[in-house]
């Protein structure tokens, strides 16, 4: 049967699109799975990330917790010195009563107030390291909640992929 041009025409198209129709729906699913596949690769750099970041703050928390432990040996040395310096400049005030020389006792007493006081700004700078040892690791522990949290996420969408 002999059709005229514009109705082979029609045809075609109607044809072609057709064959579009077929031909997009396996991209459609080509790209859902790669989306899904886009998605999961995120999720795992995302995670890695977020390791990476937890091994950062442990490292930190472990260098900090070592300076921690430098700094309280270093206090005791200076409370202990200051001590010692107080016990002597006790003496040296008794001695002055008893007509002992007071240049002694002033400049014993001069090296007490320094070495107390040096030992009291150190106290302080410890008492600041632990609070900032302390907040390293309230963060450390909320960044492992968060890796753990994307874990059990990425493995729930995995275990959704398998279904």
């Amino acid at each position: 049967m002999y059709s005229p041009p514009a109705y082979r025409l029609l045809a075609l198209v109607a044809a072609l699109a057709t064959i579009g129709a077929f031909a997009t729906t396996p991209t459609a699913t080509v790209t859902a799975a790669e989306t899904a596949k886009t998605d999961l690769q995120k999720d795992l750099e995302t995670i890695e990330a977020g390791k990476a970041k937890v091994t950062d703050l442990r490292a930190q928390v472990d260098a900090s917790g070592k300076a921690i432990e430098q700094e309280r040996a270093s206090l005791q040395v200076l409370e202990t010195e200051v001590q010692q310096l107080r016990e002597e400049t006790e003496k040296l005030k008794k001695a002055v009563g008893m007509g002992g020389s007071a240049h002694k006792y002033n400049e014993a007493a001069a090296a007490y107030n320094t070495k107390a006081q040096a030992t009291i700004d150190r106290r302080n700078t410890l008492e600041t390291s632990i609070a900032n040892h302390n907040q390293l690791v309230r963060e450390l522990r909320e960044q492992a909640k968060v890796v753990n949290d994307l874990v059990i996420a990425y493995n729930e969408k995995l275990a959704r992929k398998a279904n």
